[in-house]
């Protein structure tokens, strides 16, 4: 893993050419290539005869890949379509205006100080914790605290393919009486 700077954990690298890991590392959509190589030897494995399943019911293995990249297109616009900036900064400088003018206005309509100070400081506090909050949904990929764990959640996908590549997992089970395989 460390060979090719990858952050994330990657399952049995090594058992590629090394053309195509440098083609991959070098390939400006790692996501389509790698679709492209999976569907292939999807094809191909269906004309050798590795998979004698009926193409109706194949097709939902393409039709599952397909959602799969609809999805990454999904991850990719909240990732690099930022908020606009001028909309941004319209959204502080009201908050700004906000914050100085809402203790003036509770004072003035307020009778008692300690409601004008109260009302001011939840409102200006609520606004700004209700931006600070946006900022951080704005931007869930990277290494904050309030960020997806993408790491984990790399590892529990690569656990999942290794359980499902064991030889117990490939088996049906049978039961106990007669051997038979349950259906």
């Amino acid at each position: 893993i460390s060979q090719y700077e990858n952050p994330f954990e990657v399952l049995d690298l090594a058992a590629l050419k090394e053309e195509s890991v440098e083609f991959l590392r070098e390939s400006s959509d790692k996501v389509e290539v790698i679709l492209l190589w999976i569907q292939k030897l999807i094809v191909r494995s269906m004309d050798e005869g590795l998979l004698p399943i009926p193409p109706p019911v194949l097709s939902r293995a393409f039709q599952e890949l397909s959602r799969g990249v609809v999805n990454v297109n999904n991850v990719r616009k909240i990732s690099e379509f930022l908020f606009p900036f001028p909309y941004a900064q319209l959204i502080s400088f009201m908050l700004l205006l906000h914050s100085v003018i809402m203790p003036i206005v509770a004072g003035l309509l307020l009778d008692k100080w300690y409601w004008s100070m109260l009302s001011s400081f939840v409102s200006v506090f609520a606004f700004w914790g209700l931006n600070y909050v946006a900022a951080e949904i704005e931007c869930p990929f990277g290494e904050d605290e309030n960020d997806l764990p993408m790491r984990a959640m790399q590892q529990y996908m690569n656990r999942t393919l290794l359980l499902l590549l064991e030889d117990c997992a490939q088996e049906v089970p049978r039961s106990l009486e007669g051997e038979k395989e349950i259906t």
